[in-house]
């Protein structure tokens, strides 16, 4: 979601697109499908105003009166807490979606967040403005949910969450969004489960002797017995079983990007440490007075850095304007060089190419029942 205030997002204009409608209409396409989940920077400051309507229970009277009526309440819903105090534009439309949807904010309400902790570290503050929302009945299927530390990456922590499943595959990889990070998963047994564990293999008893009594001819045959049963036990077992996952701390992604920049030299590499220093002393310690001095270790290295970068580009182009005066032939070795590696190679076929725009020239077609404003937009 963009900013209240960019450019990119004007919602005083006609064609303009109204984002929060369009999520809402969205929530309500995918609600009938299966869970609906929300994750992400919504730029929405809601600081701990209620997401579900206030004093929403009936009136014992009408209780007697409406036995017939299965009506939830809104008012079993716990208060949420967050460090962010602050509320915008975009904060009262959240709320506002969070009570037509049935949605609800997990920040500040999970186990380990249960401060609602900072998302987003600006030069101007600290606030929350990464979310995510679900409704309540799925709060029981998220855990170790949390906000990590600030990283020199970005300007904001990565939000840290699992999801429980019915059964789980540990061959299959999901990105977690730890760029250049070792990500390991293990399952790990549960002894609770114990005795639910040997029911569920005593009741797939006649399965796993029918997986087994099979004739083997080749090692074909052996590979589909074992994968056979394997699975068996995997339906039996996994479900009593712990998936843990583990992220390495170690990130080799800025060393790999030090190496393509020419310009980045000791000055470079000491100020980067110092901002590293205090962005370390801001993840253990969020202060203002940590918070102040990460800002400042911040702005000095970027400038220092994009000054020494504007001083390599600059030598570079007089180097390659005198060469083009007195060295012709290196030149355009050097010129001819950088311009096959900028080319850019695609494998996308003619027909896949016809395609793509046949489908473009029938979009009208796909726009019928859409509003004026924004198909005239489109």
């Amino acid at each position: 979601m963009p900013p209240v205030n960019s450019v990119f997002y004007r919602n005083d204009v006609d064609d303009d697109v109204d984002l929060f409608y369009e999520l809402e209409q969205t929530i309500i396409k995918y609600q009938n499908m299966g869970k609906v989940f929300i994750v992400g920077d919504l730029n929405s400051r809601t600081g701990e105003r209620p997401d579900y309507i206030t004093n929403d229970s009936l009136d014992s009277n009408l209780t007697d009166l409406l036995r017939g009526i299965d009506y939830v309440s809104d008012d079993h819903y716990t208060q949420r807490n967050n460090m962010d105090k602050g509320i915008n534009t975009f904060g009262h439309r959240l709320l506002s979606l969070c009570k037509s949807s049935g949605l609800r904010i997990v920040n500040g309400r999970h186990l380990n967040d249960q401060n609602g902790n900072f998302t987003f570290c600006g030069t101007n503050g600290l606030s929350l403005i990464d979310y995510l929302v679900t409704k309540s009945e799925n709060f029981t299927d998220i855990y170790d949910f949390c906000s990590g530390n600030f990283t020199e990456f970005s300007d904001h922590s990565p939000l840290h969450f699992s999801l429980k499943f019915r059964y789980i595959d540990s061959s299959f990889s999901i990105d977690t969004g730890n760029i250049g990070r070792k990500k390991s998963i293990s399952v790990v047994w549960n002894t609770e489960n114990t005795r639910t564990a040997v029911n569920n293999l005593e009741m797939n008893v006649d399965r796993l002797l029918e997986s087994t009594n099979v004739t083997i001819l080749s090692q074909s045959d052996m590979n589909d017995c074992v994968k056979n049963f394997c699975n068996i036990i995997n339906e039996c077992v996994l479900p009593c079983c712990d998936v843990k996952t583990a992220v390495s701390n170690r990130s080799n992604l800025h060393k790999k990007e030090s190496a393509s920049k020419p310009w980045f030299n000791d000055q470079c590499k000491k100020k980067f440490k110092e901002y590293k220093e205090a962005l370390q002393n801001f993840n253990r310690c969020k202060s203002r007075e940590n918070h102040g001095i990460l800002i400042e270790k911040k702005s000095k290295y970027k400038k220092f850095e994009f000054r020494m970068k504007r001083q390599y580009k600059r030598y570079e182009g007089n180097m390659m304007s005198y060469l083009k005066r007195h060295n012709p032939k290196e030149f355009y070795k050097i010129f001819s060089k950088r311009n096959s590696s900028s080319k850019a190679h695609t494998d996308i076929s003619m027909d896949q190419f016809v395609e793509h725009f046949r489908n473009l020239s029938n979009m009208q077609d796909d726009l019928e029942g859409v509003e004026p404003g924004f198909a005239n937009s489109v």
